[in-house]
């Protein structure tokens, strides 16, 4: 039997409830199968099949086996099909998991790479460091000579004037002075 609604209520009920809330009541059950198993299902072209198949019709066997023999093919290759995408998915699955091992490799040279940079630019900064105390003290070096070899100018500068006042002196002596005065002023300059 299928139920078949008479009537639906719309609208508040007498006893408080909403239209939406209520269950559909009033249902006329009417006799026959809801539903019929597809199994238990006899189709008239079944029937007919039957009565061609029983009647010794040999073009309708003929025709009949190669329906057979089609279905059985169509379902081979529904098999086949399906096995194709199963092997389409074990490939895929494959090419995927050697993507990963790829990737997963090349994230560890690339760690590697790192280290090896990290290695390089610590040896280049020790480089640099000791680049940089040579420097500083091929600097000092150099700045203690410039200071010495300064006091050694000045000492000369010193020299050389008082060498220039003793000449200075000298011919001021020869020119004013006597012969024992030259010689004694000669002998305190030299």
């Amino acid at each position: 039997m299928t139920p078949q609604k008479i009537e639906e209520p719309q609208g508040p009920q007498d006893n408080g409830t909403s239209a939406s809330t209520t269950v559909p009541h009033g249902c006329i059950f009417s006799s026959g199968p809801m539903f019929e198993e597809p199994d238990l299902m006899i189709d008239d072209e079944d029937l007919m099949i039957e009565e061609r198949l029983d009647s010794g019709d040999s073009q309708y066997e003929k025709a009949l086996g190669e329906l057979e023999a089609e279905s059985k093919a169509k379902k081979a290759g529904e098999i086949d099909e399906e096995q194709g995408w199963r092997d389409f998915v074990d490939d895929l699955t494959v090419t995927w998991r050697n993507a990963i091992e790829v990737e997963t490799r090349a994230f560890e040279v690339e760690e590697k790479a790192y280290v090896q940079e990290k290695q390089a630019i610590g040896e280049e900064k020790k480089v640099a460091e000791a680049m940089t105390k040579l420097a500083e003290k091929a600097r000092k070096i150099a700045m203690e000579e410039k200071q010495k070899a300064l006091e050694e100018l000045k000492a000369a500068w010193e020299h050389f004037d008082s060498l220039r006042e003793k000449k200075q002196a000298l011919r001021d002596a020869s020119s004013s002075g006597t012969a024992r005065g030259r010689c004694q002023l000669m002998d305190e300059v030299y």
